[in-house]
Order: structure tokens, then C-alpha cells, then sequence
């Protein structure tokens, strides 16, 4: 599976974890129109935050690329398994944010947030070898 995707090779598992979790933050959700009550105007250029904040320019917006789309579920799929502190580490380090930052928001230190994520991509890394056995042995 790994192989397949480009992820042993082309990036590393971490990148792709940290690219499908960002995919997945960016693309529209088709669903959304259905749970929030929207008027006929049309769609902000910029986001309140954006334009009242510090800064004069926006936070640059993630852009993922087709093969970004086209992996990104099978990624999500690996993190099945993990627990939600293991996955709040994974998103938090997708978005940017530094291993001492985590920790400090945990109420940990940063060695115990870098323990922990090292564990967790490790069992992300398991959970994918196990689905490319898995459809190995169903092709065959």
C-alpha cells in the first residue's frame, strides 16, 4: 500500500499524514448546505479574522495537489486505530504547530509529545503494512 500510494518513496509517511489531514481540512465538505442555515449572499473574500487581525495578509491556504486528493482517504484510513490524543499530536503538528507548543498546551513536556508521536506514526506505519498484506492476500 505504502508503495503504491508513493508514500515509501516519493514523501515520507509523516508528510503524507500531515498532507492528508490538511487535504481533508481544505476540501468543501458537499454536506455542509444541509447543517447550517445560509442567506443568499454571496461567500466572504476573506475571512472575519483575516480582515480585522493583525496582519495585512492572510494565512497562506494549503493547496493540495490531485495526487494529495487521490490519497488522502486511504491515508485517513491508517489512523483508524489511534487514540484521540495521538490524533489531536498528528493535527496539531499538520497545522504547524512545534512539539514544545503541543506540550505546553498538554501540560506535558516536549519529550513526552515527541514520544508520543513517534509512537503514533509508528502505529500509523503498522496500520498500513497491515492493509497492503490485507489486499495482497485478497488479490491472490
Amino acid at each position: 500500500m505504502l508503495d503504491a500510494l508513493g508514500v515509501a518513496g516519493e514523501i515520507g509517511l509523516e508528510e503524507a499524514i500531515s498532507r492528508a489531514i490538511r487535504t481533508l481540512q481544505v476540501l468543501p465538505d458537499p454536506e455542509r448546505r444541509f447543517r447550517c442555515v445560509a442567506g443568499a449572499w454571496p461567500p466572504y473574500v476573506r475571512d472575519f479574522m483575516d480582515a480585522y487581525g493583525s496582519s495585512e495578509s492572510g494565512e497562506p491556504v494549503f493547496r493540495p495537489t490531485p495526487r494529495d486528493v487521490s490519497i488522502y482517504l486511504d491515508v485517513l484510513a491508517w489512523l483508524r486505530g489511534l487514540d484521540g490524543i495521538a490524533l489531536q499530536i498528528l493535527l496539531w503538528r499538520a497545522v504547524g504547530l512545534s512539539l514544545r507548543s503541543i506540550g505546553d498546551e498538554m501540560g506535558v513536556s516536549r519529550e513526552a509529545v515527541r514520544l508520543r508521536y513517534v509512537d503514533a506514526v509508528d502505529q500509523v506505519r503498522l496500520a498500513a503494512h497491515a492493509a497492503q498484506a490485507e489486499r495482497r492476500a485478497g488479490a491472490a
